[in-house]
């Protein structure tokens, strides 16, 4: 049995990768989305899988480990999802499955993580048209907390590696991965999958993905529409009020990490002109 995590934020383009991910796998599997630790449990929200699944609902929420005892052994991949989540409490609790660790074979950790600016202000935006409300402060700074976490280990790693446990921690960006043919083929091999196509219609599944799961969208967004959603909310003065110091060098780090400078420079720059006018404004 093949255990893929995958960490990530919410509005990271994390389900279009899962959606790849599955597609290119050989052999039966099952997927737990958006999990979360309660009382030191994990649990999921949904589970997709290529093959009926007697005695699950998957459209039920449930714990991990009650699904896990139903389905049994005998699964060749197991794949997790974890949203604006503590990274090392989730890998914790995950391993004390030890019912089944007898069973694992390639355990690989992925944090799968999109340019701050982008991916903060698509979280922003998904509240006023889902929602009719502004982001709550309390939804950002989860966010903020979460994605400083995640980029702490691409910045500190600097590159993929193992963990002391000896699972392999993978590191992708949704910048490299959603336009770079070259960048996917080379993560199919160190994920141990084919390499599929990645379809540009995207489904509702989880907010994001290909058709894998149905539910398409009817636009197929470029590239350019993807790196320029902090564009939308330029004339939202809570949008840029949020953005603390420290969120704003790990951003820019992170951008320098892809050699991706203009994901950070750009709408940073327009940051520093609306707080410029601001201050003038207040004087």
């Amino acid at each position: 049995m093949s255990i893929y995590s995958i960490y990530a934020t919410k509005r990271s383009g994390h389900h279009a990768f899962i959606e790849w991910l599955c597609s290119g796998l050989s052999g039966n599997w099952v997927y737990f989305n958006n999990c979360k630790i309660y009382d030191g449990e994990i649990r999921y929200a949904v589970i997709e899988s290529d093959f009926n699944l007697p005695g699950l609902e998957k459209n039920k929420p449930g714990l991990l480990s009650e699904a896990l005892h139903t389905i049994g052994p005998d699964v060749e991949h197991l794949i997790l999802s974890y949203e604006n989540v503590d990274y090392e409490n989730c890998c914790r609790c995950f391993f004390q499955e030890k019912q089944f660790r007898k069973h694992f074979g390639d355990q690989f950790r992925i944090v799968f993580l999109r340019d701050f600016f982008n991916s903060y202000a698509s979280l922003f935006s998904w509240f006023e048209r889902y929602k009719k409300e502004e982001a709550p402060v309390k939804a950002l700074d989860e966010f903020k907390k979460c994605w400083g976490g995640l980029v702490s280990l691409y910045l500190k790693s600097g590159d993929d590696g193992f963990n002391s446990d000896g699972a392999k921690l993978v590191l992708p960006s949704f910048n490299e991965f959603s336009f770079e043919d070259n960048y996917r083929a080379g993560l199919a091999k160190k994920l141990n999958i084919l390499n599929s196509d990645v379809n540009k219609e995207l489904s509702l599944f989880g907010g994001g993905g290909n058709t894998f799961f149905d539910d398409k969208k009817n636009y197929t967004p470029s590239q350019e529409k993807l790196e320029s959603r902090w564009k939308l909310v330029l004339d939202k003065e809570k949008f840029f009020d949020s953005i603390d110091e420290a969120t704003l060098f790990n951003a820019r780090s992170f951008a320098y990490f892809l050699n991706r400078p203009e994901l950070f420079d750009i709408p940073e720059r327009e940051l520093s002109k609306k707080s410029g006018v601001d201050s003038e404004s207040s004087t």
